[in-house]
């Protein structure tokens, strides 16, 4: 494990711009979340329809011309631009704009049974086919959400399936912790990935929810970097909005440096576990949502890129 905040290794590149040019400045591998940039939508189980209004060709081009290497779909979204623009134009686009880094989100249900299992089962393989052809680093994936109890050795188990499904697809999966999920934690997730025995599986470590989880970032020095998926930046008030941690989840996040977290300390903590992949922006927030697709896209870019700087060097 690295000892110390390494410098600026891995986190700077030169992307090609919509038109064919070149930036000539190094700017960070970052990932824009399909909720940073997705304008007025919110998730499906507060109402929202998960579908952007902003085009899926325009989302693609502004976020390579506002420094982005990579950006993430969501499955609702992706099904309903599908309509407008197939699997092959949507990668030529991606192509011609450099962003070469994709993650599609979020499979659900993949442990539990009946019903349910069916549907996300059907669903999944519609996810995974996604991401082989569009040649996704990682899907997201979570635990259940009503507090409802399954047991470990069940999670393990089916965790295996799931990844051995994804392997065929030739992605990862990335398992998200969250603190009202069944997987709260990055080290309850930790022991499911390591029992399941599946590299290519790992952990999606969120700020917000590594906090709200009430884990120290320092903890996360010691997660071994193959065992992580991936790193969302943001920002948040020590404690949620009125005391409710979902609606502050859905609707408070705050751009990284403009709110009470250690940001650079959660940025050193994962590159001294050895973490050199890129960094998501994931901001769900009501400012967030009206901002136009130019204003989304500059006000994340510079705030995760700024967090980076400071926390780099």
């Amino acid at each position: 494990m690295v000892s110390e905040p390494p410098g600026k290794v891995g986190l700077s590149r030169t992307i090609p711009s919509a038109r064919g040019s070149t930036v000539d400045r190094p700017v960070p591998h970052v990932i824009a979340s399909f909720f940073t940039i997705a304008g007025d939508t919110q998730l499906e189980f507060v109402g929202g329809t998960e579908v952007s209004p902003f085009d899926l060709r325009e989302r693609i081009e502004v976020a390579a011309r506002g420094g982005f290497s990579g950006i993430g779909f969501g499955d609702k979204d992706l099904g309903f631009w599908l309509t407008r623009y197939p699997l092959p134009l949507i990668r030529t686009l991606l192509a011609d704009n450099g962003i070469d880094t994709i993650e599609i989100e979020t499979i659900f249900d993949w442990f539990t049974e009946g019903d349910r299992r069916i549907a996300s089962d059907e669903h999944t393989k519609v996810i995974l086919g996604w991401a082989a052809e569009l040649g996704a680093l990682h899907v997201k994936a979570t635990t259940d959400l009503s507090g409802a109890h399954f047991e470990h050795d069940h999670l393990v188990s089916e965790w295996a399936k799931l990844c051995a499904e994804a392997a065929e697809a030739g992605t990862r999966v990335a398992l998200e912790p969250m603190p009202p999920a069944t997987i709260k934690t990055p080290a309850q997730g930790l022991s499911v990935l390591k029992e399941a025995g599946a590299h290519n599986a790992g952990l999606m470590l969120d700020i917000w929810h590594v906090h709200r989880a009430g884990v120290p970032f320092d903890e996360l020095r010691a997660i071994p970097p193959e065992w992580i998926a991936g790193v969302e930046l943001g920002d948040a008030y020590t404690q949620p909005v009125n005391g409710d941690l979902v609606h502050d989840g859905l609707n408070h996040r705050l751009l990284p440096g403009t709110g009470e977290l250690d940001v650079t300390g959660f940025i050193r903590a994962v590159l001294a576990a050895g973490y050199r992949g890129a960094f998501g922006s994931e901001i769900f927030s009501i400012e967030n949502r009206a901002r136009s697709l130019e204003e989304a896209v500059e006000a994340n870019y510079s705030a995760a890129a700024a967090a980076l700087a400071k926390a780099t060097g």
